[in-house]
């Protein structure tokens, strides 16, 4: 059952109603709004996973071959649920606006 949830909720056709629920709170998904069923919870959760999922391929983040196979899924949203957090490189080019009363440009 779960890997048919996951086909479904893997789905442009679900991914987009899903996308329009989310924007419009007027339309739902399932009929009923409150005490969802395991299975209206498993399907959401999948919702979400591909949403993202989708999300990341779109910025590039991962790519588009990843949702050939499920394993890859599942061990990406493990990498990304295990990796450390991204400290901030103070050696970046950026450059970061601070409240003063001069103007100091960096050197370069």
């Amino acid at each position: 059952m779960k890997n048919y949830l996951r086909e479904l909720a893997k789905s442009m056709q679900y991914q987009n109603i899903f996308s329009v629920t989310k924007d419009l709170k007027s339309i739902n998904l399932f009929k009923n709004n409150s005490d969802l069923t395991n299975i209206q919870m498993t399907f959401l959760n999948y919702l979400y996973i591909y949403d993202s999922l989708y999300n990341d391929i779109s910025r590039k983040k991962v790519s588009k071959y990843i949702m050939n196979d499920d394993i890859f899924v599942d061990s990406y949203l493990l990498w990304i649920r295990n990796k450390p957090e991204e400290k901030e490189d103070n050696n970046s080019n950026e450059m970061k606006m601070v409240n003063t009363d001069k103007i100091n440009f960096p050197k370069r």
